[in-house]
Formats: C-alpha cells, sequence, structure tokens
C-alpha cells in the first residue's frame, strides 16, 4: 500500500514494502498521516511469546524536483518490490459493484462480462477460453 503526495514540483511517497506480515494501509486525516498494521489472526490477535514478527518496512521517497509526478510513482513501485512477480501478457479484469451492489450473481453472468471484457482487448482473439 502506498501513499503519494505532490507539490506540483516534488512527488514525495511512503509505502510499505511487499511481503508484509499485515495488512496495511494510511490514514490521512486533520492529525497527519497515519499506517495502521493489522496483524489479527481472524477475529483474534497474535500470540507470539518470545518470537518477533518483522511487520513491515516503511520505504520513504523523494521523486526529486521536476520529475513528473506518473515517473516518480513508477520509481517509487519499483523501490517497494525487489522480485516483481509480473505477468507476460497483460492481465484485464473488470469490477461488477457498480451495477450489482455487492448482490449476488450467477456464472453466467460472469461469463458474460468476461466475454465483453475479451471483446474490449485491441487484439481480441475470435473466442474467449474459459479458465
Amino acid at each position: 500500500m502506498v501513499l503519494l503526495a505532490t507539490d506540483g514540483k516534488t512527488t514525495r511517497g511512503w509505502g510499505v514494502k511487499t511481503g508484509a506480515a499485515a495488512i496495511c494501509f494510511w490514514q490521512v486525516d486533520a492529525s497527519g498521516v497515519t499506517l495502521w498494521l493489522d496483524v489479527r489472526n481472524g477475529g483474534e490477535g497474535v500470540r507470539l511469546g518470545e518470537r518477533q514478527l518483522e511487520v513491515a518496512t516503511v520505504i520513504a521517497f523523494d521523486g526529486g524536483e521536476g520529475v513528473p509526478v506518473f515517473q516518480a510513482a513508477q520509481a517509487f513501485c519499483r523501490a517497494l518490490c525487489d522480485r516483481p512477480r509480473l505477468p507476460r501478457a497483460p492481465v484485464y479484469g473488470w469490477n461488477n459493484w457498480y451495477y450489482t451492489y455487492g448482490k449476488g450473481f450467477s456464472s453466467a453472468d460472469i461469463l458474460r462480462d468476461s466475454e465483453l471484457v475479451r471483446r474490449w482487448h485491441p487484439r481480441a482473439p475470435p473466442t474467449a477460453r474459459s479458465c
């Protein structure tokens, strides 16, 4: 999870390096910036005893003055992951929340939506393959 901020001249970022042993998120409000690290195990707290848990590695980033925001964000994301696992081809998907509003949907609905996404691809194959 990352937080990027720019003043129009410099982009700064803060992030949690991948491989964290927690669910992490940033909160920005009138009190400042807070990093939340959730290490619960289901509904229970973690009982480490004498063990230590490295929860996260926090990275701070200064993109430098005049570096475009997108380029600064790219450099920052590279700094957050030492060994990225990148797909061989583009990955496409969709979010149906905005028209199902969290209500159930069927396998036929998923296949229909998958076909729509496939057709939107600029080099769409003639037929969709199921996973």
